[in-house]
């Protein structure tokens, strides 16, 4: 029983943010798995979390709270390609001012 706990919770967080078909479909699997309150009975989340002594409602509210921050890290932005030379560092020749604190 702790195997199919520790299989969904590894297969939700790794499709949290995924863009592929097959990766949506398993997060959304293991989501209705999450909050179903009617599913096997041997095998349900909520006889899972009475089996081990776990709080169902604190864990469901924990997984939205990680899922939430890995989803945050993941969208990050557009990556721009810079045209040739446009990154590299610029001479700089000091001023008059910049010339006596040198000194």
């Amino acid at each position: 029983m702790f195997g199919v706990l520790v299989d969904a919770i590894q297969t939700y967080q790794k499709f949290a943010g995924s863009k592929s078909f097959r990766g949506k479909a398993l997060y959304e699997e293991e989501e209705a798995w999450f909050w179903s309150e009617n599913s096997d009975p041997d095998f349900s989340f909520a006889n899972i979390c009475e089996v081990f002594g776990l709080n169902p409602a604190f864990f469901r509210w924990r997984l939205r709270q990680l899922t939430i921050m890995h989803k945050a890290r993941v969208s990050r932005g557009k990556v721009v390609r810079l045209p040739p030379g446009a990154n590299r560092p610029r001479k700089h020749f000091p001023g008059r001012g910049e010339l006596l604190t040198l000194l």
